[in-house]
């Protein structure tokens, strides 16, 4: 008979560590959700980049016990939320894309957090149109270009990244439409 004492053992501490997890990992969603609305508002949003960095640490270390959860749900679309919300702040702090950091963990973790941050580009694009700042339209065209051209670079294995980083394309369109609207008036 096939002892699976050991397996059963390490399988319960993986899913202890995972119960764990999951909390954290949706209060990082959740403030990273709350900052980009913040930003949109034009917000202060210092006090909510302190706690979600915090949060991001006790979740890696968390983690770490069974490094395998490294790279389960809950903790991609944390981190992918998370770099979405730091790089949007970044954006509007600085006019240009985060570099990666071993904070994101993974590198495909980052780029789908700046597929997802095209979006909220996008929006920012569009609110800065409609208040006729035309400079800071055509700054984040340039930057969703170079983001999307950057990406074209890779060869993409992952199809999920693949799949979001089709929808920079789209993201370029809005903004081309944009830009142009806005050069006719």
């Amino acid at each position: 008979m096939i002892n699976f004492d050991k397996v059963k053992k390490a399988l319960d501490n993986s899913d202890q560590e995972r119960e764990k997890q999951i909390p954290i990992s949706r209060e990082i969603v959740r403030l990273s959700k709350k900052i980009i609305y913040s930003i949109h508002r034009n917000e202060n949003t210092d006090t909510k980049l302190k706690e979600i960095k915090i949060l991001l640490k006790k979740l890696i270390t968390i983690s770490k016990a069974s490094p395998k959860l490294l790279y389960s749900g809950p903790v991609k679309i944390a981190i992918q939320e998370y770099v979405e919300a730091v790089a949007f702040d970044h954006f509007v702090e600085n006019q240009k894309l985060i570099a990666y950091s071993e904070e994101f963990l993974d590198e495909e973790y980052y780029l789908m957090g700046l597929c997802d941050l095209s979006g909220e580009l996008v929006r920012k694009a569009i609110q800065e149109g409609i208040n006729k700042n035309t400079k800071l339209v055509i700054k984040i065209r340039e930057v969703i270009d170079e983001l999307y051209y950057k990406i074209l670079e890779l060869d993409l294995r992952n199809g999920e990244l693949r799949k979001k980083s089709d929808g920079i394309k789209y993201d370029l369109k809005k903004l081309d439409d944009l830009a142009f609207n806005l050069s006719l008036k």
